[in-house]
């Protein structure tokens, strides 16, 4: 757990926020027709960041390994993360440019 970014926690709490509120936009902001895409924008942005904060902590794993099989391991699984987050933020700014 200590070798997880603090950014990561932040942008986890960004994706529950964005999508417990746009989940309950109609309880929560009734009057606030801002509200839902505000939100939903928070749920894509909190969504993109975290397959590259993801990968930063397969970096730092493996960073703590001695030189051997599960260094290399956490490594590949770390670019493959980062190959996973380069397609995840496309997709992603693909949604946000057809949401808004």
């Amino acid at each position: 757990m200590r070798l997880v970014p603090p950014l990561a926690w932040w942008a986890l709490a960004g994706l529950v926020l964005g999508v417990l509120n746009t989940s309950l936009h109609q309880e929560l902001w009734p009057n606030t027709p801002g509200a839902r895409y505000f939100f939903t924008s928070l749920s894509i942005v909190s969504g993109m960041l975290l397959p590259w904060l993801g990968a930063r902590t397969c970096w730092r794993v493996a960073d703590t390994l001695p030189f051997g099989f599960w260094q290399v391991l956490w490594r590949l699984t770390g670019v493959g993360a980062y190959g996973g987050a380069c397609v995840a933020t496309l997709l992603g700014l693909i949604v946000l440019a057809v949401k808004l």
